[in-house]
């Protein structure tokens, strides 16, 4: 059997399993609510479950930057009086935080907007200090997650369905919905983006658009944003700040065949990882090519 294809199979069965992980934390998180400890145990088997594709150093990085974005959001539904039920850490789907805004009778657009936005910026910021730290002291590693997390906190800004970006769209115009569709649908295309998960969110998104087009009109629970052309641009701003941000930072990172002892780390990557060596990006989504996925291994594994 052909690597790619072996470490396919190993991915599905690890998508499957963390589907059917889930569905069995929304049962034990109850009980893991009474000691407190969703959070902790959760974080600590996604940094488990990242450590064998990515390693430990890597592994942790991940977890905590989505730590940080998920804070903001946390932060911000508690500035606003929202009970918070937990936060649970999901492997190889990030982490989400339960509220309960149903018991908020004044919850309103603009305040949602707040909550949506606030996990990319708190995000955004914790990547420009590791890009920052990065640079001062020349870690490809501080670099690497900095890059990292300026991407996935701009995915998340992606105008569709359940991502951060489409809470917002939904309180603007419809044909946010649209491009953030279609840009969806152009990564899945162009082969960018490839996690199973993604696919359902861009089923998610094309439900929220179409029922805008073709469903009933009602006015929002939330009401309307009091001037949504601010929101409209703030949200451009966010979004090119992070753009900027990840380009910045991919300048500065070193291509792992121009660091010494490349083939040696190549090697070493693949033994320490046995038939786990040949796990390629592609099947993560970062990436579509062999000679990127020595590079990652070389960069994250030793």
């Amino acid at each position: 059997m052909h690597p790619n294809e072996r470490m396919q199979r190993y991915y599905n069965y690890a998508v499957k399993g963390a589907l059917g992980g889930f569905l069995v934390m929304k049962k034990g998180v109850v009980a893991l609510k009474i000691f407190k400890a969703a959070p902790v145990i959760t974080m600590m088997l996604s940094s488990l479950a990242y450590s064998f594709v990515f390693g430990w150093p890597f592994a942790i990085g991940m977890v905590g930057s989505i730590f940080v974005h998920e804070m903001g959001h946390a932060i911000a539904l508690v500035r606003y009086g929202i009970p918070i039920s937990s936060m649970v850490f999901i492997p190889f789907m990030g982490a989400a935080v339960t509220s309960r805004i149903d018991k908020v009778h004044k919850f309103t657009a603009d305040k949602d907007v707040v909550v949506a936005m606030a996990g990319p910026v708190v995000g955004g910021t914790a990547a420009t200090v590791l890009a920052v730290l990065g640079n001062a002291s020349d870690s490809q590693l501080l670099l690497s997650l900095a890059d990292w997390g300026y991407t996935v906190n701009l995915f998340n800004m992606l105008p569709i369905g359940m991502l951060d970006g489409g809470h917002v769209a939904k309180h603007l115009h419809r044909m946010m919905g649209v491009s953030g569709l279609a840009l969806g649908g152009g990564l899945m295309y162009t082969g960018t983006v490839t996690h199973p998960i993604f696919m359902l969110i861009m089923l998610s998104g094309a439900w929220t658009t179409g029922t805008r087009f073709f469903g009933q009109q009602k006015p929002h629970p939330y009401g309307s944003l009091k001037n949504p052309l601010a929101v409209f641009a703030g949200y451009l701003a966010l979004c090119a700040a992070l753009f900027a941000g990840a380009a910045w930072t991919k300048q500065r990172l070193i291509p792992a065949k121009e660091m010494p002892g490349y083939e040696e780390k190549v090697q070493k990557a693949h033994d320490s990882l046995g038939e786990y060596g040949w796990l390629m990006e592609e099947d993560f989504g970062y990436g579509n090519d062999e000679e990127q996925n020595e590079d990652h291994l070389v960069l994250h594994k030793d």
